[in-house]
């Protein structure tokens, strides 16, 4: 049986809402942000009945993180250290710049294969390799 991503997306938020209110958990930033990136790309999606945009979502969060993450280091600031710290506690400055610039090359690294997936396979190949 073939996966009709139409169908699957257009539960998939209503479970992602109902599950927060029920578990009680304090919406939190980038969780609103990532549900608000699959509401648009899930709707555009449905509204257009074209799987792409399901496609291009991985590559926009993958980029958007690594841009976060260099927009961070070119002003002085290892983002990754307010996120990781207490996680970490031994890494310096350098360390956390080094790890902060190594992930937003590994972002890019990422939307750069799937955009070349992509491109290069069928939407139920793609599929089959993201999940």
């Amino acid at each position: 049986m073939m996966f009709d991503p139409i169908s699957d997306l257009s539960a998939r938020p209503v479970r992602s809402i109902l599950q927060i209110l029920q578990e009680g958990v304090q919406t939190v930033f980038h969780l609103l942000l990532f549900s608000l990136l699959v509401l648009g790309f899930g709707g555009l999606t449905l509204w257009l009945k074209d799987p792409r945009f399901i496609q291009i979502k991985p590559t926009v969060i993958y980029v958007g993180l690594a841009a976060v993450l260099l927009v961070g280091l070119w002003r002085g600031k290892a983002l990754l250290k307010w996120l990781f710290g207490p996680i970490f506690p031994g890494l310096d400055e350098q360390g956390w710049r080094l790890l902060s610039r190594n992930w937003a090359i590994f972002f890019l690294a990422l939307a750069a294969a799937n955009e070349v997936m992509r491109q290069m396979l069928s939407f139920d190949t793609w599929l089959a390799l993201k999940v």
